[in-house]
């Protein structure tokens, strides 16, 4: 689903016209969409379990009353002629076996032919069970090898999409990609080191040249009275990550940058300060004090 999204996307962006730009807002919800899916409490095993049952329901059928015996004569019709043989109604076909007619006490031979089907339902059973109970046990590995490696993986494609998204000149797109960085940003452990070397690697083959960084792309939405406030937000989150290489491949200048690209709306609330104010002050503040120790 994430290719056919991707390749459509690619199709679209930076188009001119309301229409196309309405398709490219309709890909970018779907995918915020399905970051939020991969925290649902949907599991494989969920939509199978009615399919992997431990016990098939024979007991209840075991229990009910038998059938009626049919009666049958030796020549195969029902009804009142001489020497009726007793047949149960599974049986009814089994008139002979291995190419024999049955013997003159045809009930000791019938119920050997019940006793041997039973061994081999029995038989059939514990297979199917143990096969059913492997093909659980392997959903439910696949769910928690998905939880742990898949997830992360679809997280950091995720990322690239939003960052790629961030050259764009329309700033309605550039709001989606800040948007949608913003929920990746809450999902992604970016500040381990396995989430680095896999965005890393994501990066190497997108073969992208020259990358500015994460942090560059985003200062472009400072230029914007449009998108200054969310970049600001997401400026924020980035704080304390601005010593990741993704983020600032020069590893030093993006500090001094970035408190400049703060500083006009500290100031600008100086005197009401909002929750967002006070959390990028501390941010800042605390990276000056790591600094010092370092």
């Amino acid at each position: 689903m994430l290719c056919d999204i991707l390749s459509r996307l690619v199709e679209t962006v930076t188009e001119q016209g309301e229409d196309m730009q309405g398709y490219v807002t309709e890909l970018m919800l779907t995918l915020e969409e399905a970051i939020d899916s991969l925290d649902s409490a949907f599991k494989i095993s969920d939509i199978m379990k009615d399919f992997f049952k431990s016990t098939p329901n024979l007991n209840k059928e075991s229990n009910r009353k038998s059938a009626p015996p049919i009666t049958v004569t030796q020549s195969g019709h029902s009804s009142g002629s001489s020497n009726p043989l007793p047949m149960s109604v599974n049986h009814q076909r089994s008139t002979s076996y291995s190419g024999r007619k049955y013997p003159d006490s045809p009930t000791i031979e019938i119920k050997d032919l019940r006793n041997r089907s039973n061994t081999d339902i029995d038989v059939r059973l514990r297979s199917n069970n143990l096969g059913r109970s492997r093909s659980a046990q392997s959903l439910k590995m696949a769910d928690e090898q998905f939880s742990q490696e898949d997830r992360m993986t679809l997280l950091s494609q995720f990322f690239w999409i939003a960052i790629s998204l961030l050259e764009s000149d329309y700033e309605h797109e550039f709001l989606l990609a800040v948007r949608l960085l913003e929920k990746v940003m809450t999902k992604l452990p970016l500040e381990r080191t396995d989430c680095q070397e896999k965005l890393e690697k994501i990066q190497m083959q997108i073969k992208w040249s020259n990358f500015p960084g994460v942090h560059a792309l985003l200062l472009k939405g400072c230029a914007s009275p449009t998108t200054f406030d969310s970049t600001v937000k997401i400026l924020t989150l980035f704080t304390p990550l601005l010593d990741i290489p993704i983020v600032d491949p020069s590893e030093s200048l993006a500090f001094p940058f970035h408190v400049m690209a703060l500083l006009p709306y500290l100031l600008l609330n100086y005197d009401d300060p909002n929750t967002l104010c006070i959390k990028s002050a501390e941010n800042i503040a605390q990276v000056c004090m790591e600094n010092l120790r370092n």
